[in-house]
């Protein structure tokens, strides 16, 4: 009996790891996405906790002077760290589609070397009964010859 051989078996021994480091990548993207997604949320609650108004003659000119820059620097904060936040989301984002793409090409390989083991069981079970036949005639050849 022949033995099957997928011939794409390298191929796909090579696409199951390729996706298994792009979710290797996947997880580190969507990491760093949750650190930057943190940060940004405590920013965001500094920012709101100095926006209480300061009473009337509670601050001298240079405290508020200071506040106010204060305050500035939460608000430049907060729109680098919303656009550090989009830029993670997107890489987040593309990694999660070449999973998806690897996943599909393991599946496709795997389905493949599915229908050409069937197809290879088929043509076995076909040559062993064609064997069988042959076997049946020849022993049947052989006793008519004899009687």
């Amino acid at each position: 009996m022949a033995h099957f051989h997928f011939t794409l078996e390298g191929v796909l021994r090579y696409k199951e790891a390729d996706k298994e480091n792009k979710a290797a990548l996947l997880a580190r993207a969507r990491q760093q996405e949750n650190a930057v997604r943190r940060q940004l949320e405590l920013t965001s609650h500094e920012l709101a906790s100095h926006q209480v108004p300061v009473p009337p003659g509670s601050m001298d000119v240079k405290g508020c002077q200071y506040n106010d820059l204060y305050l500035e620097r939460l608000y430049t904060r907060v729109g680098l760290q919303t656009t550090e936040l989009r830029q993670a989301e997107n890489r987040t984002g593309n990694c999660l589609k070449e999973v998806v793409a690897a996943r599909r090409d393991c599946l496709t390989l795997k389905k493949l070397r599915e229908r050409q083991w069937s197809e290879f069981r088929r043509e076995e079970e076909n040559r062993n009964q064609k064997e069988m036949d042959e076997l049946v005639v020849t022993q049947r050849g052989n006793g008519q010859e004899r009687g």
